[in-house]
């Protein structure tokens, strides 16, 4: 039985919140491995680089975990947020080598 069915009227956001990174945390394990993979070739860099990058998407997944609606947290969301993340990052460091500086500068 859910936190949700087991109230009268709607959860606090603590508990909303609560249960989100739960199920973030079970997105982690389940994916992690697989993200680092897909950040490293679809970025061509090191492993630690890809590691980096894969940290910051669950970073951001965590942030919108806040405000996901409860239709349940899936691999295509997260690699929705991955692709998003690695489209930002090439923009950033393509802004920085046009401009002559090390991409450290935009972050």
């Amino acid at each position: 039985m859910s936190i949700i069915s087991d109230m009268s009227q709607s959860p606090d956001i603590k508990t909303v919140v609560e249960m989100n990174h739960h199920k973030i945390e079970e997105l982690y394990e389940k994916n992690w491995p697989e993200l680092v993979s897909f950040v490293q070739v679809r970025m061509q860099s090191s492993r630690e680089y890809a590691e980096d990058i894969a940290g910051d998407i669950f970073l951001k997944a965590m942030v919108g975990a806040k405000t996901y609606q409860e239709q349940g947290f899936s691999t295509g969301w997260l690699y929705t947020i991955a692709r998003n993340h690695m489209i930002d990052v090439f923009r950033r460091n393509s802004a920085a080598k046009r401009a002559g500086v090390g991409p450290d500068v935009f972050a």
